[in-house]
């Protein structure tokens, strides 16, 4: 919902969205090629260190109840196809679920008491999904993650999963807006994003 709203609105320039069309890792192998893993405030992480080898730096935004080093495994078959390519990094997003949700809430969704979140809800009921929710909150903080970042990773390109498309998504639109009235221009817009399995937020 949220995210497929939002993807059709950010791209710009030089900038190519692959739509939730990539729905399994043998697609995205053969479409992507990439690499590497840090942890800035809230934490970031890349495979390898190494720059100026030509390969392309893809900034990887896990889902919802995961982080970077779940992330990491669960694309560990296309890291290994890309990593002539690209190096992976991870950011991790800024909030504990635990925060917004309720230990059962967390329990339903088949996730744990460590798992972060990109944004929080303000219209959570005790039995409410938060596929249902419509109220979001918090999203500056998630902003000003990824646009420090970007200024400390400079990534070619964004890679979201489920939750983390979303998150890339809402956070192209906001630094387009943000660089048209003359903000945030120290932040380097990415060339390209591919998002996977939009979280239907």
């Amino acid at each position: 919902m949220l995210g497929r709203r939002i993807a059709s609105h950010a791209c710009w320039g030089n900038l190519h969205c692959l739509r939730p069309a990539i729905s399994n890792s043998a697609r995205v192998t053969k479409r992507a090629r990439v690499s590497s893993s840090q942890h800035p405030t809230p934490m970031s992480s890349t495979d390898d260190q190494s720059n100026g080898d030509g390969k392309l730096k893809m900034l990887c935004l896990h889902g919802f109840l995961q982080n970077s080093d779940i992330l990491r495994m669960r694309i560990g078959s296309m890291r290994k196809a890309l990593k002539s390519r690209v190096h992976c990094l991870y950011q991790d997003a800024p909030f504990h679920a635990a925060s917004t949700l309720t230990e059962q809430q967390i329990r339903e969704v088949g996730g744990g008491s460590n798992g972060l979140t990109w944004f929080q809800w303000t219209d959570l009921g005790p039995d409410q999904r938060p596929s249902l929710a419509v109220k979001y909150s918090n999203w500056e903080q998630t902003y000003e993650t990824l646009c420090t970042a970007m200024k400390q990773q400079q990534p070619d390109g964004l890679f979201g999963f489920s939750q983390g498309s979303t998150a890339a998504a809402l956070f192209l639109a906001a630094l387009q807006t943000a660089q048209r009235e003359g903000r945030d221009l120290d932040v380097p817009a990415p060339k390209f994003c591919i998002v996977v399995r939009e979280f239907n937020g």
